[in-house]
């Protein structure tokens, strides 16, 4: 690129810009990128860089990218890891017409794009996850090889085995082990592994897919292998199915590659190759400052490091070490407001946050500030409430009195924890979000239990991800707070009220009111309400999702309302494709419940299909997709309105 560059200074081809030369002095592009960019930025089918005696040094390129990686070929790629897992599935499809992917749940969104080019079915496994922590990992081993006896026991076909690794989290799968179990099956194993692209280039970071076994790749070259965004690479690994699998990937790739690919956006990933191949010290010295980030938030206290309980996980083999998710929600604030305060008034911005915490990465030669970003982090206020009391296991539905009547009532109840202002639960009228927040599923209480809402000096009432469910002792009254009948569940308190800078309660909150086994109860003076006490109407009007509450902090709603659980797949009632290309209308999203979807939903980042086309919709998941979308930085890909209002289904 560069010596055509230098030898071609007067050009009379595409692109139009022409290559910046003799630039006129409005000319935009020049004046924004600069000359030298517009000068090598080139159309396919050069003579010199793609076209001429092979090996091009396109081709020289390719090679030296499929060494490093230790592919035996590698194609690059100018529509991102999309694109690979599109050529991917339409390889596999070549390969083994009619036969059905064996698909983990949690791939991105684009493997589920993929279905609908190529019609192709799939059989679903659903991956280790962590609801608390709203985090999905990866397959493992056993579970694999019982969905391939159980697809091979109902008379189905496989193609292929295709999964995720490493998470969007940083947990590493056995890939070796999937490898064996997919390969005694008769199966290749295809890799989406999007945020692994440096693996193997350390000794200090895991082993890559490929040299583990798997038979095609893909890699996000932009994420952590430092191309330019959009760039990516698609590696063939050196198995038994790479003759028949690579003649399928290079017409495949012929149906979704861009004749007008940009040779800047090529050249980033050979230059991305090579610094990546040379670079052992940057990335060991980018290891040590996430390292060291991890530390100091230990020795802290304040937060925790969600990838030191990866270990006790099955299917685990390792972390990626350039991936911190921090668990914000522990250190008394949900991670969308982290982020947003992160953002917004210490210009540091994060790859991601849930509801429990962030994820900050660390590219392999960059510098980054971790000090800021840890002063920052500990700059954080504390919301009252989010870390008064919790519970470590998931409760069944409880049984909801009769005279509670303005929360929404979900069948399957998660509840929220209460924070540590809160005695009796009472209500200021004004103070009613509680009741339009989609987040919020149920709140169980007694049938004793009259109105019921929170008291405006404790502001911040919201799900910790470790929370299961509370309901209210008829016997106390509307304080009483008492974990349901389950040996599952644990409870604990976590924290007293938050001090403030100087050590005193958080200015206007109320005392912690006594713990009887752990469990916040009402003080002993404490009045229940009239047991035939009524609350308002499901017709009151009730404030916005931008209404603010009362209080010294004023934070919007949206900013701090908890998100619920990730919420279960819905039942497949048709293929992707069919549902995709069927009849469709556009409904309420209340009235969507039960109806099959026509588009895929996905809460990004990360990008997870949390409703397929031909999935039944769920309550469960239309309140998680409008929580997310109400949050700071959140988006749901795929969704009608921005607010998820509304949704496609399948025409009935």
């Amino acid at each position: 690129m560069l010596r055509y560059a230098t030898s071609h200074p007067t050009r009379f081809h595409l692109p139009g810009h022409g290559g910046g030369s003799g630039a006129q002095p409005l000319d935009a592009l020049a004046a924004y990128f600069g000359e030298r960019a517009l000068s090598l930025d080139l159309m396919p089918m050069m003579h010199g860089i793609d076209l001429g005696p092979s090996p091009t040094p396109l081709e020289r390129s390719l090679r030296l990218a499929a060494d490093a990686w230790g592919a035996r070929r590698t194609w690059f790629l100018a529509n991102g890891a999309t694109q690979g897992n599109q050529i991917a599935a339409i390889a596999l499809a070549g390969l083994r017409p009619g036969a059905q992917m064996l698909v983990q749940r949690s791939v991105h969104s684009s493997v589920i794009d993929a279905l609908v080019i190529t019609g192709g079915g799939a059989r679903f496994v659903a991956p280790v996850v962590d609801t608390r922590g709203g985090m999905a990992h990866g397959l493992v081993a056993v579970e694999l090889r019982a969905a391939i006896e159980g697809a091979m026991a109902d008379g189905i076909r496989l193609s292929c085995v295709y999964i995720v690794s490493p998470s969007y989290f940083g947990f590493v799968s056995d890939i070796a082990a999937l490898a064996e179990v997919a390969h005694a099956a008769g199966l290749p194993l295809v890799v989406d592994e999007a945020w692994g692209a440096h693996f193997g280039f350390h000794e200090r970071l895991p082993r890559n897919a490929l040299r583990l076994g798997a038979d095609l790749v893909v890699s996000s070259t932009h994420k952590l292998g430092g191309s330019f965004t959009q760039s990516a690479m698609l590696h063939l690994g050196d198995g038994p199915f790479a003759d028949d699998l690579g003649a399928q990937v290079d017409r495949a790739r012929r149906v979704v590659q861009s004749t007008s690919e940009s040779t800047l956006l090529l050249a980033s990933l050979d230059l991305a190759r090579a610094q990546l191949a040379t670079g052992a010290d940057g990335i060991a010295r980018a290891i040590d400052l996430a390292e060291a980030l991890r530390s100091d938030m230990r020795a802290r206290g304040r937060f925790t490091i969600a990838s030191d309980e990866f270990a006790s996980l099955p299917g685990f083999a390792g972390v990626d070490p350039l991936r911190i998710a921090i668990g914000t929600l522990y250190g008394g604030i949900n991670g969308h407001r982290a982020r947003t305060i992160l953002a917004e008034e210490h210009g540091i911005l994060v790859e991601m946050a849930t509801d429990a915490g962030i994820v900050a990465l660390f590219a392999p030669f960059a510098d980054p500030d971790i000090d800021g970003l840890v002063t920052a982090l500990h700059a954080l206020p504390v919301d009252r409430g989010v870390r008064a009391v919790s519970v470590d296991a998931a409760v069944r539905a409880l049984p909801v009195g009769p005279a509670v009547r303005a929360l929404p009532v979900g069948p399957a109840v998660r509840a929220l924890p209460v924070g540590p202002a809160v005695g009796p639960l009472s209500v200021d009228p004004v103070v009613r979000a509680l009741s339009v927040d989609p987040v919020v599923r149920a709140l169980p209480v007694g049938p004793a239990v009259g109105p019921l809402s929170v008291d405006p000096v404790v502001r911040a009432v919201s799900r910790s991800p470790a929370v299961g469910a509370f309901h209210v002792d008829p016997a106390v009254g509307s304080g009483g707070l008492v974990p349901p009948a389950s040996d599952e569940v644990v409870m604990r308190v976590a924290s007293a009220v938050p001090p403030d800078s100087a050590g005193a309660p958080v200015s206007g909150a109320s005392t912690m009111p006594p713990a009887r086994d752990g469990v916040v109860v009402p003080a002993p003076d404490a009045m229940p309400p009239a047991p035939d006490a009524m609350l308002p109407g499901p017709d009151a009007m009730l404030p916005g999702p931008d209404a603010m509450l009362p209080g010294p902090v004023g934070v919007p709603v949206r900013q701090w309302s908890a998100i619920p659980p990730l919420p279960p797949w819905g039942t497949a009632r048709m293929t992707v494709r069919e549902a995709f290309f069927a009849p469709n209308e556009i409904v309420d999203a209340e009235h969507a419940i039960g109806r099959i979807a026509a588009d895929a939903l996905a809460a990004y980042p990360p990008g997870i299909p949390n409703v397929m086309p031909g999935e039944e919709i769920t309550r469960e998941l239309v309140e998680f997709v409008q929580a997310v979308a109400s949050a700071e930085f959140g988006h749901v890909r795929g969704a009608v309105d921005a607010r998820v209002f509304r949704m496609r289904v399948v025409a009935q």
